[in-house]
């Protein structure tokens, strides 16, 4: 039971996977797949039974009470009014793993209480003072806030993407997925 986007996230992610690996015939049938296993906790149990083969430890499936509760919160707040045309994944992947939530190099730690939580998402409009998103971590540097502000690049209504995610790209099977991807966003 989350976020209708992180559904589709979650739905799109899975049906690759299916159909990447030839577990299924088609994209529709791992849309199928993916759905039923979903609606029926069954996926959720499979994850939480990865998550203990890689040594995480939590009550029963509910994988919410393994998770550190975050330290420090800092809001990063828009400068401008706008829609959001573009949102740099790269970027916040990095300003994610400076905040601890990921590793440079192996013998880096990890906090499991750092991230970042995205409050608006592309083709969303913003008005100046809005809060863009929230960083987590023992130890939050100021850069880390305004390289997450350079990820978000404001706009025009028009200059928002078609399917309104950004930039996605595709291998050899481009026009299934585009159209498996069309119907996840307009299915909702």
């Amino acid at each position: 039971n989350g976020s209708a986007d992180l559904m589709k996230h979650s739905l799109f992610l899975t049906i690759l996977g299916l159909y990447a690996s030839g577990l299924c015939a088609n994209v529709d049938d791992a849309l199928n797949v993916a759905k039923r296993h979903i609606a029926d906790g069954s996926g959720q149990k499979k994850l939480c039974e990865m998550f203990r083969c890689q040594g995480g430890q939590f009550t029963g499936n509910d994988l919410c009470s393994a998770l550190d509760l975050p330290h420090n919160g800092v809001e990063l707040i828009a400068e401008q009014d706008g829609y959001i045309t573009d949102l740099n994944a790269l970027t916040v992947g990095t300003v994610a793993m400076n905040l601890g939530a990921g590793r440079k190099t192996l013998n880096d730690t990890i906090d499991h209480s750092a991230g970042i939580l995205l409050k608006k998402n592309v083709g969303d409009y913003v008005c100046r003072g809005e809060v863009l998103a929230s960083l987590y971590g023992k130890h939050i540097a100021d850069d880390c806030q305004e390289q997450l502000e350079g990820a978000f690049t404001f706009g025009t209504k028009d200059e928002i993407p078609a399917d309104g995610s950004g930039t996605v790209l595709f291998d050899s099977k481009e026009l299934e997925l585009k159209g498996i991807i069309h119907k996840l966003l307009t299915d909702s």
